[in-house]
C-alpha cells in the first residue's frame, strides 16, 4: 500500500468495498468520492460507504406528463418487497448509469421526502437502484441491532423478492460480503458477458438495525444490454452503429505489449519535440484494437489524460490527446472526451472511445492541474560533470522554468528550504563535487537566499565537520550533526548560527537529523549493535529525548508535511538485494511501504509541501536524474522523470 495520511486511508479503505469500483478488467481503480458532489479529493460522508452509480444533478420541477405511471408503479412494488415506506415521489432527472452493463444506460430518478432516490430503467420499468442514505436520520437511536447472520438472511429474502428468477440465476453467480462499521453489503455478481463493460450484479446494503440503505440490480436487464449504440459523426441521428466493447483488448499495464505501446509513443514524441516533456506519471490503462490504442492515466500526475495512438512504421505515435480534468457528469464525458475523439479520428475504431473506462474518468482522486506547482532546487554542475563548478539549480515541479540560483567552486549537499521559502540551508565546503573539500577546509552548515544572494557560513567558527542541517517548524532554529566533541552527535543552533547546544550524547553515531513539521519529533540516524555487527537505523525522539517507538530499518529520513495527528510520516531509504528504494512508514515504524521497488538506486527523498509527491534521485535511466512519485494517488503510480539531460542531478528540495 502506498503511504497516505490517515484520513485519506480511511476513505480509500471504504472505497475498496464498493461495487461501483468494479472495472471491466482487473486493473487498479482510483478512489471514488463518497459524497454525491464531485470533488478532486475523496471525502468521507457521514452516510454509509456506498457510491450511487448515477451522476446527480439539480432537482427539476415535476412535469405531470413526465411522471409515467409504469415507473411509479414499479417503485411502489419494489418498496413493498423491500419494506420501505409509501411516500410521495418527485421526479428529479433523466440521466445515465455509468456502471450498468453497457456503461451508459438511461435511467429516470425519483425521490421521496425522506431523501431516498429511486433509479428506474424507463423502457421496461425496472427499479435498478435505491440510494437511501439520506433517510438515515430517521433511525431511532435505540433500534434493535441484528447479527450478521440475521442481516444475511434478510438480504437473501430481499433479493429473492426483488428478482423473481433469482434461484435459477444463483448457480451462475459469485457471492461476497463486506462490512464497514455498522454497514453491511451483500453482493451477487454474474460472469463477464461478451460486449459488456461491467459485470451485472445485485447488491443489498443494510444498516445493523436491518434498515436498507442501498439496493442495486442489473441482473434482470436483457442480455443485449452489452452493446452501445453510437451515433457516427456525419450520419443523421438514428443511423448509429452497434459498438461491441468485447472487441477492445485491455492490456495489463505492466505487460510487454502495454509497455511497448507506451514506450514507443513517448520515445517518438520526445524525438519530435526534444525540448518538451512526455511520459506517464500514472498509467491507468492501455486499450488496443487493431493498429490503434488508447492510453489513460496522468502525464504529470495532475488531472487525467486520454491519449489515442496509432501504429506506424516507426512504432506507435500520438494521434490525438485530451486532458480531462476530473469530469463531473456522463454528459460532460461525452461532450469533452468521447465526441471529440470520434470527430477528430473518424478512421479510428469507435469502440476505443465509446468503451473508455467511464467510472475512472468520472471518479475523483487526482490532483487538479491548476494547483500544486512548486519550485524545486537541486545540485548540478556547470559542465555536466562532477569536475565542473558546483551549481544550485531551480525548476518548477512540472519540469519547466529551469534556472541557476548559485554557482560556486564548492562541495554542496543536502538542500533544505526554510519554512517561509526565503532561504536554503545546506552543508558543504570550498572544493568540488568530485574532490570534496579543498585542503585545510572542513564541512560547515551554509544558507543562501532562494534568489542566490547572501551566501553565509553559519558554523565557520567550528574546526570540526558540521553537516546535515534542518529547520525547525518556525524557521528560528537549525538542527545539525557535528563531531566537534568526538562521536557525531546532534546539535541545535539559532538560524543565524548563534547559541549552538548539544541535543544527544549517547554512544555511537547520531547524525542526519530531520525535524518534524510540527516541531514535536526529530528523526535521525542512530547506530545499534546487532548479531551481524553495528547497524544504522532511524531513531525518532521528541526534543526532550522521548522515543516514538522502536528504531526503523532504513536511512535518510524525511518528514511528510503536517502534524502527527494529521498523518505525519517518514520517507526514507530502504534496502533490498543490494540497492536502495524509497520507502515510507509512520514514526513508530508501522505500515512500512516501498514506493519505488526498482532495481535502480534511489536516494534523497523530498516531500512536496502538500504531501502528495516525493521528489528523489535515481539512476534508473542512462544517467542520474530527478524523479517524482505520487504518494497519495490511487493505484500504483509510476515515477515521473523531471530532468532528462547529460549532467548529474541531486538533492532535490521543494519550495513551500
Amino acid at each position: 500500500m502506498l503511504f497516505i495520511n490517515k484520513r485519506r486511508f480511511v476513505v480509500l479503505a471504504l472505497v475498496g468495498m464498493l461495487v461501483g469500483c468494479t472495472p471491466a478488467a482487473p486493473i487498479a481503480q482510483p478512489a471514488l468520492s463518497l459524497t454525491p458532489a464531485a470533488s478532486s479529493t475523496p471525502t468521507l460522508s457521514p452516510s454509509p460507504a456506498y457510491t450511487p452509480l448515477t451522476s446527480p444533478k439539480p432537482t427539476q420541477t415535476l412535469s405531470p406528463s413526465r411522471a409515467r405511471t409504469g415507473e411509479i408503479e414499479a417503485i411502489h412494488a419494489m418498496r413493498t418487497i423491500l419494506g420501505l415506506p409509501e411516500l410521495p415521489l418527485e421526479f428529479v432527472e433523466t440521466t445515465t448509469m455509468i456502471n450498468s452493463p453497457n456503461g451508459d444506460l438511461a435511467v429516470v430518478i425519483y425521490q421521496d421526502p425522506e431523501g431516498r432516490k429511486y433509479s428506474v430503467e424507463p423502457e421496461k420499468d425496472l427499479v435498478l437502484e435505491i440510494d437511501a442514505r439520506e433517510a438515515f436520520s430517521t433511525i431511532a437511536p435505540d433500534a434493535l441491532l441484528l447479527s450478521q447472520d440475521e442481516l444475511r438472511a434478510k438480504a437473501e429474502k430481499s433479493v429473492r423478492g426483488a428478482i423473481p428468477n433469482f434461484d435459477s440465476l444463483q448457480a451462475g453467480l459469485s457471492y461476497e460480503e463486506g462490512v464497514k462499521g455498522d454497514y453491511f453489503f451483500f453482493t451477487w455478481r454474474a460472469a463477464d458477458s461478451p460486449g459488456s463493460m461491467n459485470r451485472p450484479f445485485a447488491q443489498i446494503g443494510l444498516y445493523r438495525s436491518g434498515e436498507l440503505f442501498a439496493y442495486y440490480n442489473t441482473l434482470t436487464l436483457s442480455e443485449g444490454a452489452g452493446a452501445t449504440i453510437v451515433e457516427t459523426p456525419g450520419r443523421p441521428p438514428g443511423t448509429g452503429q452497434a459498438i461491441d466493447c468485447s472487441t477492445v483488448k485491455r492490456l495489463e499495464t505492466d505487460s510487454p505489449e502495454g509497455q511497448q505501446i507506451v514506450n514507443e509513443f513517448v520515445s517518438n514524441y520526445k524525438e519530435q519535440y526534444p525540448t518538451e516533456y512526455m511520459g506517464m506519471a500514472i498509467l491507468h490503462s492501455v486499450d488496443r484494437l487493431g493498429g490503434w490504442a488508447v492510453v489513460t492515466g496522468s502525464i504529470a500526475g495532475e488531472g487525467k489524460d486520454v491519449i489515442a495512438v496509432r501504429q506506424t512504421s516507426q512504432g506507435y505515435q500520438i494521434a490525438e490527446f485530451i486532458h480531462a480534468v476530473p469530469l463531473e457528469s456522463p454528459e460532460e464525458l461525452k461532450m469533452r472526451v468521447i465526441q471529440p475523439f470520434l470527430e477528430r479520428l473518424p478512421e479510428a475504431p469507435p469502440a476505443l472511445f465509446t468503451c473508455l473506462d467511464k467510472a475512472w474518468l468520472l471518479a475523483s482522486g487526482y490532483p487538479r492541474a491548476s494547483s500544486n506547482v512548486y519550485r524545486i532546487a537541486y545540485v548540478g554542475t556547470s559542465d555536466y560533470t562532477t569536475e565542473g563548478v558546483t551549481e544550485i539549480h531551480s525548476l518548477q515541479s512540472d519540469g519547466s522554468s529551469q534556472t541557476t540560483i548559485l554557482s560556486e567552486p564548492m562541495l554542496i549537499m543536502g538542500l533544505v528550504s526554510s519554512p517561509n521559502g526565503e532561504q536554503i540551508a545546506f552543508w558543504g565546503c570550498p572544493g568540488s563535487l568530485s574532490a570534496d573539500c579543498s585542503e585545510g577546509e572542513d564541512l560547515d552548515v551554509w544558507v543562501v537566499n532562494w534568489d542566490g544572494s547572501n551566501l553565509r557560513n553559519l558554523t565557520e567558527d567550528s574546526a570540526a565537520n558540521d553537516s546535515h542541517p534542518d529547520w525547525s517548524s518556525d524557521g528560528q532554529q537549525l538542527v545539525f550533526d557535528s563531531d566537534r566533541l568526538g562521536d557525531t552527535q546532534l546539535y541545535v543552533m539559532n538560524a543565524d548560527g548563534n547559541a549552538p547546544r548539544a541535543l544527544t550524547g549517547s554512544p555511537g553515531r547520531n547524525a542526519e537529523p530531520k525535524w518534524s513539521p510540527d516541531g514535536k519529533w526529530i528523526a535521525y540516524h542512530c547506530t545499534q549493535a546487532s548479531e551481524t555487527g553495528i547497524e544504522t537505523r532511524i531513531c525518532v525522539i521528541s526534543p526532550n529525548g522521548q522515543p516514538a517507538g522502536e528504531p526503523i530499518a532504513g536511512t535518510t529520513p524525511a518528514w511528510s508535511p503536517g502534524g502527527l495527528e494529521d498523518g505525519t510520516g517518514l520517507a526514507f531509504l530502504c534496502f533490498q538485494e543490494g540497492h536502495s528504494d524509497i520507502c515510507t512508514a509512520w514514526p513508530d515504524g508501522s505500515e512500512l511501504a516501498n514506493l519505488t521497488n526498482s532495481p535502480a538506486d534511489e536516494h534523497s527523498p523530498a516531500w512536496s509541501p502538500g504531501g502528495n509527491w516525493l521528489a528523489f534521485v535515481s539512476n534508473k535511466g542512462e544517467d542520474v536524474d530527478i524523479y517524482k512519485v505520487c504518494v497519495t494517488c490511487p493505484g500504483e503510480p509510476a515515477a515521473l522523470r523531471l530532468t532528462d539531460e547529460p549532467r548529474a542531478a541531486g538533492w532535490p528540495a521543494w519550495s513551500p
